[in-house]
């Protein structure tokens, strides 16, 4: 199963640190979504991340910088986009700005499930809510799931809410990976919180 991690939105402590040690460690991939970035603040984020790892990254903004960086690739917004022309659009920006690998996410099964094809793999978010006595329940069906992800032409990885303990329940599923943010960034040690949960994706002290 493979691993993706999204930036905070914030800025962390020791943030790009954190990101190098991850990608020592196996991170596959990281998006970088700053909401709040000029241009500027997104080059010098980039630039902190050692030069043989900026082809795991993928940015949300500024995507000329993709290229520029010889970055993994962009993440589209794809609300947007009108949905009928999506992979129209895909083709567009892989033309543009000379790039091989497009992400999105996706809100719904019926995004899904319209097999909108030419993304390296689409995020399905969310994956959990919260309920109100403060505990999980996935947002969807294990049958839905299943169907969903059998007849998908995308790679899909599960975002929202996920943690270690649902590695074992999102193989079973049969996603192809996992995308983290909140559950790396609001723990007091996020390489910890991150090696733990690679273990556990390669079966290491899952049990």
């Amino acid at each position: 199963m493979k691993i993706a991690v999204m930036s905070s939105p914030d800025m962390v402590q020791d943030e790009a640190e954190i990101i190098n040690e991850m990608f020592r460690n196996g991170l596959e991939y990281y998006h970088i979504r700053k909401p709040d970035f000029q241009e500027k603040d997104m080059i010098k984020y980039v630039e902190k991340i050692e030069e043989q790892y900026r082809n795991r990254l993928v940015i949300h903004d500024f995507y000329h910088l993709s290229r520029a960086f010889n970055l993994r690739g962009i993440h589209i917004k794809r609300e947007n986009f009108v949905s009928v022309f999506l992979w129209l659009f895909v083709i567009i920006f892989k033309w543009r700005y000379k790039i091989k690998h497009v992400s999105t996410s996706f809100h719904s099964l019926g995004d899904i499930r319209s097999n909108i094809s030419g993304f390296e793999y689409v995020f399905l978010t969310p994956m959990f809510r919260k309920k109100q006595d403060g505990n999980r329940e996935m947002v969807y069906s294990e049958k839905q799931l299943r169907y969903v992800l059998k007849n998908s032409s995308n790679r899909i990885f599960a975002m929202g809410r996920t943690k270690a303990e649902d590695i074992d329940l999102l193989k079973n599923l049969k996603f192809d990976g996992l995308c983290l943010m909140n559950t790396i960034w609001r723990e007091d040690d996020p390489l910890k919180t991150f090696l733990d949960i690679r273990n556990r994706c390669n079966g290491v002290g899952s049990h």
